[in-house]
């Protein structure tokens, strides 16, 4: 317990006293029981940093303009040690930019997989076709070992069109 609130002192990144117990599994009245001078010594250091906006908003756009992946507000706010609320507060519009960049990568990673998983189905589809073998949803799961991987809709209609290719009758199975 004393390492930790001596770690805490010296970390860079800011840490309150509850946040300190939590990860200790204990609560802020035994840590100031147990060590009163390096609780509050925690305490008056987490309260007397004042955030310094101007460096936030630098961090923020030097995200913006990086090419890496773009992590969500909350994981922004968890890696530097701020409340959620505080960049919200001060920063709606970088947060709202930075909310629409991760939306854009998510969506576009979701896409790129699902493209993916359809060209597996189609090959899938042909390879099961050539083996003599209908290739019904359960044996395409079964080769593929994923029972549910026909649930997108995407992953259904790349099925559909797979069999529509091999001339397999579909009518039925379009909803």
């Amino acid at each position: 317990m004393k390492q930790a609130l001596e770690d805490a002192l010296v970390s860079d990144k800011r840490m309150s006293l509850k946040a300190i117990a939590q990860q200790l599994g204990c609560t802020t009245a035994v840590l100031y029981k147990r060590f009163p001078d390096l609780s509050q010594a925690v305490v008056t250091r987490y309260r007397g940093e004042r955030i310094d906006k101007e460096q936030i908003r630098q961090q923020l756009q030097d995200m913006l303009r990086s090419s890496e992946k773009m992590p969500s507000i909350r994981e922004i706010a968890r890696q530097r040690g701020y409340r959620l609320a505080i960049l919200e507060r001060n920063f709606p519009d970088l947060c709202k930019e930075i909310a629409l960049r991760r939306r854009i990568e998510l969506r576009k990673q979701h896409e790129e997989r699902m493209t993916r998983i359809s060209l597996e189905i189609h090959q899938t589809v042909m390879i099961l076709h050539q083996q003599g073998m209908y290739p019904s949803s359960i044996q395409v799961g079964k080769q593929l070992n994923n029972s549910h991987i026909l649930r997108p809709k995407k992953a259904r209609e790349a099925w559909i069109l797979a069999l529509d290719e091999l001339g397999y009758p579909t009518d039925h199975l379009k909803k």
